[in-house]
């Protein structure tokens, strides 16, 4: 599934990546068959330019999407949602560790460990 994934990133990256010196050549060739003018070539050889990085910034946002929606149908959590819930059981132990202190628990707050990375 993981090297799926990653050829058709690789595929579409492919497909629309065009670096400015690319897009300058192709412009150049037109050109110097008579097909545009300067202003044209150069206009056009921009145009490409832009389009290219519109395409990398939708692509990006389409290949994230269908990752989370994997993501999600496996079972699995993204890192922010991970995150997400680190910060709830942190907040969870010390309501906890409070609530034992004050009923005469004694210890201190700073030695709590988060879940699951006790002796780290």
């Amino acid at each position: 599934m993981k090297n799926i994934i990653k050829k058709s990133i690789l595929i579409g990256m492919g497909a629309i990546s065009i670096t400015r010196e690319k897009a300058e050549k192709f412009a150049r060739e037109l050109e110097e068959k008579g097909e545009v003018t300067s202003e044209e070539a150069r206009q056009f050889a921009d145009e490409l330019v832009q389009k290219g990085e519109q395409e990398r910034i939708s692509f990006k946002d389409t290949v994230k999407r269908e990752v989370d929606s994997l993501l999600h149908t496996a079972g699995m959590v993204t890192k922010k949602e991970f995150d997400q819930m680190e910060s709830r059981v942190r907040q969870l132990e010390l309501q906890v560790f409070q609530g034992e202190n004050e009923n005469g628990v004694a210890g201190r707050v700073d030695n709590l460990q988060p879940a699951g990375r006790e002796g780290s």
